[in-house]
């Protein structure tokens, strides 16, 4: 293995493979899978306990999400660009104007504002595993990402990347890097992984 593989970093967006969320139905633990991240092509959700199931990207009809039209002018390259928020899934393709008066055509980009939040990335439904620590919440898209949080709370020593500042290690709120909170959030992280067992 070289040296550089083994000394990259963790990202958030590292674990959006697979998250277990509480299924919309019946409450219980279900997954969304989505082997390519945010370029897959379907991401879907499934509950082995009641059955419930659903697929399709962007999230399906009537979901709120937020979504970016992107790209250069045709005639002048400037770039053009508008953000839409509480679009429904339907709208598909927008027209941006340039100041020099040329208008493009551009498909919608949906875009994940759940990302670092308690909720899967692409249908919105609320994590499985989190777990409230005072004002603070604790949680993991999944089993990875909570045994990373795990050997980094319990680290001695917690060695930084160069040039990493994205990466989920720089990025952990405060509130989980103190020392004074170790003993808490680790005792957090073990009650989620007897949740997740």
């Amino acid at each position: 293995m070289d040296t550089a593989e083994r000394s990259r970093p963790e990202y958030l967006v590292d674990f959006i493979d697979e998250v277990l969320v509480e299924c919309p139905r019946c409450g219980e633990e279900a997954i969304v899978v989505a082997t390519d991240g945010f370029r897959a092509a379907a991401p879907a959700v499934r509950c082995a306990k009641c059955g419930f199931s659903r697929a399709g990207w962007p999230a399906p009809d009537g979901a709120v999400i937020d979504a970016v039209a992107k790209r250069r002018c045709p005639r002048c390259g400037r770039w053009l660009e508008k953000r839409y928020q509480r679009v429904l899934a339907k709208r598909r393709e927008v027209v941006l104007s340039c100041p020099c008066k040329a208008q493009t055509a551009v498909a919608l980009r949906f875009a994940s504002v759940r990302l670092g939040e308690p909720y899967d990335p692409y249908f919105g439904y609320p994590l499985w595993l989190q777990k409230a620590i005072g004002r603070n919440v604790l949680w993991a898209y999944n089993r990875r990402h909570l045994a990373f949080l795990k050997g980094f709370v319990a680290a001695n020593m917690r060695p930084r990347t160069p040039g990493a500042n994205g990466s989920l290690a720089s990025r952990l709120p405060a509130w989980i890097t103190k020392g004074t909170r170790r003993a808490n959030v680790l005792r957090a992280i073990q009650a989620l992984q007897r949740r997740a067992a």
